[in-house]
């Protein structure tokens, strides 16, 4: 019988070395505890010394015999509530310990069980050894101690619900990737299966946001692959949004050279980001006269956009005060983004591109920041950062801008390119021809199905 799976959270018990769970109590819990004592001999039980009748001198010997006498039994009283309380709190943490071993994969009433068969219970049993009129006060201290493992519970069934129901997505997404073929039918069933998982995702907002994201990206990777391990041809013809002449592209029907189609195809149809690449390109480069000279202008702006990869500016980007749409910003960390507009509260918004190279646009303090004002770069300087940008990438020849095919558009610029250099190098070469640790690692299980896992966790099928 198939063994239901426990998603762990992040949290874990230690355990000693002969198997035992330790609890590990949270830190506010041993500072409430350490005040127990001080509100429980705040409870109206009585004083160390009662006044006697007002007609009466006080006595002032405290050492009569029924004096002491009431003193310890009242002392022996407050200790009784003390330990009550402490021994509950005990019996409470271990008892969350225990009711580990059973909470069920998806985390589901967790709290509740454990509130109801442990709790509850445990509290009742400690109130039932005090007098009726004082239960109501000592169940409600109990419980006010018994706060920080409730919310143990609660956060527990939580991160486990949350744990399992990602892994079933993530489970689920797999199966609807593992489906898709080279068609463009079977990728449009794909996107949409996988949009009606996440419109029933029960997963935090925030993070079903990502994994569609994540999925996006995904379907777009196992499309190509598919796509690779058929007719790679096509990837290399314009389907990516790029071509090499030698395959035909110059002069193709697809082939952009408009500064303003190029800066669309760079950043996936986004019309806000394209009209500022737009402005650097025509600032830099000027408007392509060949379809060959506007791929090396993609290519180069694409690498000034590729997170981690600035450039040494030349002399055509100077230091200024009062940037413009296009210009070149300088920022914080090193990196390089293209100037938009100023903001509110001494803000400049600069496109820049995240840890996906998908381009972004983001407010930056103004006097962080260094500004470059943008002129035309001389040919030869031109020349040579086209084919630095190149080799960043991957690629060996240059290459022309087309209109992608729309099963990719959700590949970032960087991503479509990565994506063409290593189609191009699987088809130049096998796999096992690969220096030293640069080369792809392929497991057992890929080896007959033709698949190769990159340097960077991809995977594409060889082509054969």
């Amino acid at each position: 019988m198939a063994r239901i799976p426990i998603y762990t959270a992040q949290r874990s018990l230690d355990t000693d070395r002969g198997g035992m769970p330790r609890v590990q109590a949270d830190d506010h819990l041993g500072g409430a505890l350490q005040g127990l004592g001080r509100s429980i001999a705040a409870l109206p039980f009585g004083s160390r010394r009662e006044a006697s009748d007002d007609n009466q001198p006080q006595q002032s010997d405290d050492n009569r015999p029924q004096q002491r006498q009431k003193q310890r039994r009242q002392s022996q009283g407050n200790f009784g509530k003390f330990r009550a309380v402490a021994d509950t709190q005990t019996a409470l943490k271990q008892g969350y310990v225990k009711h580990l071993e059973s909470i069920r994969p998806d985390g589901a009433d967790f709290y509740d069980t454990f509130s109801r068969d442990i709790v509850e219970p445990e509290i009742t049993k400690a109130v039932a050894m005090f007098p009726q009129e004082e239960q109501s006060t000592i169940r409600d201290i109990i419980l006010g101690r018994a706060e920080p493992v409730l919310q143990r519970a609660a956060e527990m069934e939580r991160e486990q619900s949350a744990s399992f129901y990602e892994a079933e997505t993530d489970r689920l997404a797999a199966g609807i990737l593992d489906d898709v073929d080279p068609s463009p039918q079977s990728f449009t069933d794909a996107r949409e299966r996988l949009g009606e998982l996440m419109n029933l995702s029960v997963l935090p907002k925030e993070r079903a946001r990502q994994k569609a994201a994540e999925f996006d990206k995904e379907l777009a990777w196992t499309a190509a692959s598919r796509i690779a391990g058929n007719e790679p041809g096509q990837l290399l013809n314009g389907m990516l949004g790029f071509q090499s002449p030698a395959s035909g592209g110059e002069g193709g029907s697809t082939t952009l050279m408009n500064s303003g189609d190029v800066a669309r195809s760079l950043t996936g149809g986004d019309e806000e980001a394209a009209r500022i690449v737009e402005r650097f390109i025509m600032k830099a480069f000027g408007q392509s006269r060949s379809a060959g000279e506007a791929g090396e202008a993609a290519v180069t702006t694409a690498a000034f956009l590729a997170p981690g990869r600035p450039y040494q500016l030349g002399d055509w980007a100077t230091e200024t005060t009062k940037p413009r749409r296009g210009d070149l910003v300088v920022l914080p960390n090193g990196g390089v983004g293209l100037f938009d507009r100023a903001a509110d509260d001494g803000n400049s918004l600069v496109l820049t591109a995240n840890r996906d190279g998908i381009p972004v646009l983001e407010p930056y303090d103004r006097q962080a920041l260094d500004f470059r004002r943008v002129s035309k770069i001389p040919p030869e300087e031109f020349a040579r950062m086209a084919e630095t940008s190149r080799m960043a990438f991957g690629l060996t020849e240059a290459m022309t801008v087309t209109e992608p095919d729309p099963r990719f558009l959700g590949l970032s610029l960087t991503g479509r390119l990565a994506l063409i250099a290593d189609v191009a190098r699987l088809v130049r070469e096998p796999p096992s021809s690969y220096p030293g640790s640069d080369a792809p690692q392929q497991s057992e299980d890929e080896a007959d199905g033709g698949w190769v896992v990159l340097d960077d966790g991809r995977r594409i099928r060889r082509i054969r």
